[in-house]
């Protein structure tokens, strides 16, 4: 069986009247300690916020916010993963991918969409979702 793990890191807002995160929200956060995960010239603040699915959250170890800069007002956040999650995750290097293959096969389904002519939102909606998995597709065969 093949499933997915997803990790999530949100930046919500902090300034709101009522401030993040609720509840549910709260079960799921992989945060720990109270490291600014924002900074600029007016000041910092802990608004970044991790989430994962539960089936993962023991895995991650050594959850942080990174003291590089990241050329951007939000900090990386760093973590690392039990060897047994490392190992079973693979790892897709695109310098190793085709990309002649991929190109083909791109090219290959924009042209059956790019003769389309659109007459209403879920035709234009349909495609693009069309086109998202075509990429996708097209990335993992190369």
């Amino acid at each position: 069986m093949i499933r997915r793990i997803v990790i999530s890191s949100s930046y919500l807002l902090y300034d709101d009247p009522d401030p993040p995160p609720n509840k549910e929200l709260e079960d799921l956060l992989l945060n720990r300690g109270s490291q600014p995960t924002f900074r600029n010239n007016v000041g910092e603040e802990v608004i970044g916020i991790t989430l994962c699915t539960s089936n993962i959250v023991q895995k991650i170890k050594e959850w942080r916010v990174s003291e590089k800069t990241s050329l951007s007002d939000h900090c990386h956040i760093l973590f690392t993963l039990s060897e047994e999650t490392r190992q079973a995750i693979t790892y897709r290097d695109p310098k190793a991918a085709n990309w002649d293959l991929y190109r083909s096969e791109l090219t290959r389904d924009i042209e059956r969409i790019s003769q389309h002519k659109f007459i209403n939102q879920d035709e234009i909606e349909a495609s693009v979702a069309f086109l998202h998995k075509s990429i996708i597709s097209s990335y993992e065969k190369s």
